[in-house]
């Protein structure tokens, strides 16, 4: 009769030891999960404190900024990237990405350079604008010279912009009346025909999607353009087509201009 009773009390001690174990267990991860809470709420405080003072040191908007432009389209930071591009033997490595090691330290000694040179003129969005635009640039190169199709293309397209641009600004420097600029005002490049070259011709591709009024508009402008003489020769060159544009309407436009 004694060897059951030595079983059960064998049984209970194993029990009671796993319960011991497993209690022990609970308390460590217990107290490895309150670290772990310390160490990201600290980790949490570090990034604030130093957002602020990267916010400090950048300047992100001075109050006093009075030059500030969008996109980094500012002569003189243009300028100033050129300036360092052409006397630094590698000022970017195009082949890598705006991210890498070598182009994230090359990016932060031009901001230091450009803010030691303008100080508050402009503000930290307008440098780093500009300082992105001269990555992107250089990287397009380099991938043009990888793929010569892209290069068609972007030729190409750089061509039909400028012509685009180049017959919009013409219409704007005759524009006469405040209605005239209150419609013009809101108008891009991309609202203008495309333009085929044709032997000695230049076909206008309109699109569909301009408004009448936007359209009658256009042809007043070029009315006027053809009673100038500076500009006879290039309307006269210039025949719509009967075949419109292939281009979607844009988005971002009133209702004044596009039909959606």
């Amino acid at each position: 009769m004694s060897e059951p009773c030595n079983s059960e009390s064998t049984s209970e001690d194993y029990h009671r030891d796993m319960i011991e174990k497993l209690n022990a267990i609970r308390y460590i991860l217990e107290r490895s999960n309150d670290k772990l809470q310390k160490a990201v709420s600290g980790l949490q405080s570090n990034m604030n404190t130093l957002e602020k003072s990267t916010s400090t040191t950048r300047r992100t908007d001075p109050v006093r900024n009075r030059h500030t432009v969008s996109r980094g389209k500012c002569v003189e930071l243009s300028a100033r990237m050129k300036y360092l591009q052409n006397t630094e033997e590698c000022l970017w490595k195009s082949e890598e990405s705006w991210n890498s090691v070598y182009n994230r330290e090359q990016r932060e000694w031009i901001l230091d350079d450009m803010e030691s040179t303008f100080g508050d003129r402009y503000s930290y969005r307008d440098y780093n604008n500009a300082v992105r635009r001269s990555f992107e640039n250089n990287r397009l190169k380099y991938r043009e010279k990888q793929n010569k199709d892209l290069l068609v293309k972007n030729t190409k397209r750089r061509r039909v912009h400028s012509s685009r641009w180049t017959t919009m600004k013409r219409r704007e420097r005759v524009l006469a009346t405040e209605d005239e600029r209150e419609i013009w005002k809101d108008v891009r490049a991309e609202l203008m025909s495309d333009e085929e070259d044709v032997g000695d011709e230049v076909l206008l591709h309109s699109p569909t999607w301009r408004t009448p009024v936007l359209n009658e508009l256009i042809k007043t402008l070029d009315q006027r353009l053809m009673q100038s003489g500076a500009n006879r020769k290039l309307i006269k060159k210039r025949t719509r087509s009967d075949i419109p544009s292939s281009r979607t309407c844009p988005p971002g436009y009133p209702a004044s201009h596009v039909l959606y």
